[in-house]
């Protein structure tokens, strides 16, 4: 009976919204498998993203310094300019099939509307929403607490037909500390992150039961018992080394290990340990705040990437710059612009700081095919968020 509670107070959107695909997958059988797309693509999983880095082409390493900070490195507390306390926050994240779905859906009969979903196979539908509050970073230490719902369903067709599913609700919050050795020139620093999670993380084949008994027949008993909860914890650590030998630009080399030991989720995902490189400049040109960084993500391939066997890729690869006018008093500035590459797809993003109310905004391409460059999906992310 828990099970069926967590399902009911799950957001009606999400549980709603995948069910009914399930029922059109089992009803369009014929046409999707006419319509074969051979897709297997890995997404990098993470605890939480920043807009601010999103815009950048997710190059954050070593150029993390606001209130996101202790979610990409510890040891860059140290480089927070102002302390900054973040009273509540939220976003938003769609892709541009989820806002063309209602469209591809229209038809006046079932013939028109089957072909239409079967347009979907391949394609991925994916919706983000996070809720944060009560934050604070110094340069000695900080904490942050955060909500997301997630929903990603994609449509593959290798051989035969199936869906994957992720979908969860999760909480969880984040605390570290950092240090600084050497006259200041390298810092140290070392987070613990805390989640739970509710949810399902799920292949569902052609013929499996769960999803015949929940689209044929409205029974959701067996798939009530593949949604898990967990709670697990996980520490990060983060290295970051200063090279102040030229004059107005402030290099930064870093290191990062996220999720030492991994987090499993059991049904409801998993999280792995990963291990990021970084690189950043920052510097002030007539009034102009200038970052210019690179990093290179999951230097192991934890998260396995590239499914074709290649070691190294141009999906570990981001690239990104950013340019902040007049520095106000929560470390933000009062507009800022952003653009980045990650992987082969092009990111950009802006922000507006409204003396407490800040305003973000970041689109990106996703990699969901089988190498980078072969399948791109458009993503969309608006923040709204009160800092002081």
């Amino acid at each position: 009976m828990y099970k069926l509670r967590f399902i009911l107070q799950t957001p009606l959107s999400i549980y709603m919204l995948y069910t009914s695909l399930f029922r059109a997958f089992c009803l369009t059988l014929p046409l999707i498998i006419s319509f074969s797309m051979s897709l297997y693509a890995v997404e990098t999983q993470v605890f939480r993203e920043s807009v601010r880095a999103r815009g950048m082409g997710s190059a954050f390493t070593a150029a993390a310094n606001d209130e996101m900070v202790l979610y990409y490195n510890p040891a860059n507390l140290r480089s927070v300019r102002h302390n900054s306390f973040e009273l509540l926050g939220g976003s938003l994240a769609v892709n541009d099939r989820t806002l063309r779905i209602a469209e591809d859906l229209k038809g006046n009969d079932s013939s028109s509307t089957e072909y239409q979903l079967s347009r979907l196979t391949g394609e991925k539908l994916f919706l983000e929403g996070n809720l944060s509050g009560l934050s604070l970073v110094t340069q000695r230490f900080g904490f942050g607490f955060s909500g997301k719902t997630l929903l990603d369903v994609q449509l593959r067709n290798p051989v035969v037909p199936y869906l994957d599913v992720k979908a969860y609700v999760q909480m969880g919050g984040i605390g570290g500390i950092a240090w600084s050795f050497w006259d200041y020139e390298l810092d140290i620093g070392i987070a613990l992150k805390g989640i739970h999670r509710q949810g399902i993380d799920r292949k569902f084949r052609l013929f499996d039961p769960v999803l015949i008994e929940a689209a044929n027949e409205n029974d959701t008993t067996k798939l009530e018992k593949e949604f898990s909860k967990e709670t697990r914890f996980a520490p990060d650590l983060g290295i970051t080394y200063h090279l102040d030998e030229i004059h107005n630009l402030a290099t930064k080399l870093s290191l990062t290990v996220q999720q030492i030991g991994g987090m499993d989720f059991e049904n409801a995902g998993y999280l792995p340990m990963q291990i990021n490189l970084g690189a950043s400049t920052s510097s002030e040109l007539k009034g102009i705040d200038v970052v210019m960084a690179v990093d290179y993500h999951d230097l192991l391939n934890a998260q396995d990437l590239n499914p074709d066997g290649q070691f190294y890729s141009f999906r570990h690869l981001k690239l990104g710059a950013e340019a902040g006018f007049l520095q106000l008093f929560n470390g933000h500035p009062l507009f800022a612009f952003r653009f980045g590459w990650e992987g082969s797809y092009m990111a950009y993003g802006a922000s507006l700081n409204l003396y407490g109310l800040k305003l973000d905004y970041a689109q990106w391409g996703e990699e969901i095919g089988d190498y980078a460059g072969d399948k791109e999906d458009r993503r969309t992310m608006l923040q709204a968020s009160l800092i002081f």
